[in-house]
């Protein structure tokens, strides 16, 4: 994977529950449009957008989950229990 990227374009198609693109679909869509525009991989937050987005480009994913705890400033895939979820969509 990593020669297929290595010195190209990879898009971030990312929208947070609290903002108004947050839908899978949606990023899906924004994801296959940015594989037209000349991407050759994605990285996107959150299984459901992840799976999404694998099926509608068949692109390389860099998949995270971002989730606040109150005892970390880490909020990008911050435990191991997010890992696990990212493990799910074949990332």
């Amino acid at each position: 994977m990593l020669d297929k990227v290595k010195g190209r374009l990879i898009v971030s198609c990312q929208a947070l529950e609290n903002e108004p693109l947050h839908s899978p679909f949606i990023m899906g869509r924004m994801a296959k449009a940015a594989m037209e525009g000349g991407a050759v991989g994605i990285r996107a937050q959150g299984v459901e957008d992840i799976i999404e987005i694998k099926k509608v480009t068949g692109l390389p994913v860099i998949g995270i989950i971002k989730r606040n705890y109150e005892d970390s400033d880490i909020y990008i895939t911050p435990t191991k229990k997010e890992v696990d979820e990212l493990l799910t969509t074949g990332v």
